[in-house]
């Protein structure tokens, strides 16, 4: 949860990005790009609007037909060029899933809207609101090299990973 937030993130920071500089289109997981440098288009939206499309899937059919289904999927379409539609017809083909539990899964949104995707999920907070607060006490407490709440905050960042350090620096950076 803690990678997916973030990622939400990003994509939100896309988003207003590109309605800020009035390229609002780009910010559909299936834009036109027809005529346009490919470059101009690049960003955190495909990726993220993606996750977020496959998260939404998982969440209606359960973790293991989820898994299931992208074991086949890699399988059927390893080293070919797969279109959208593609994915779409396999996902509402696919044996392994209760389609019923898709049938509010609004394919046309989620391909064609502009802005945040038309669902967004909420993820557990707990790994960056740790992060948070402990940027907050360094920042804001009088923590010296060899006083108890140092000694804490070390016990706290050696059980991190990368990504949450990388989160509480920033977070330090925006305080």
């Amino acid at each position: 949860d803690f990678l997916a937030s973030g990622g939400l993130a990003r994509l939100k920071d896309a988003v207003d990005h590109f309605t800020e500089t009035k390229q609002s289109a780009y910010t559909k997981l299936v834009p036109k790009l027809e005529g346009i440098d490919p470059d101009d288009a690049f960003s955190a939206v495909p990726y993220e609007k993606g996750f977020n499309l496959l998260y939404a899937i998982q969440r209606r059919v359960g973790d293991d037909p989820f898994e299931a289904f992208v074991k086949e999927y890699i399988a059927t379409f390893k080293a070919r060029l797969v279109s959208s539609q593609d994915f779409k017809t396999f996902v509402t083909s696919y044996k392994g899933f209760n389609q019923s539990a898709l049938k509010d899964l609004d394919w046309n949104a989620w391909f064609t809207s502009e802005g945040m995707p038309p669902e967004t999920p909420v993820f557990n907070d707990a790994l960056s609101s740790a992060a948070s607060k402990a940027a907050n006490s360094w920042v804001t407490a009088p923590v010296t090299p060899n006083s108890p709440a140092a000694a804490q905050m070390r016990l706290e960042w050696d059980k991190w990973s990368s990504n949450q350090k990388c989160y509480m620096l920033d977070k330090m950076l925006e305080l």
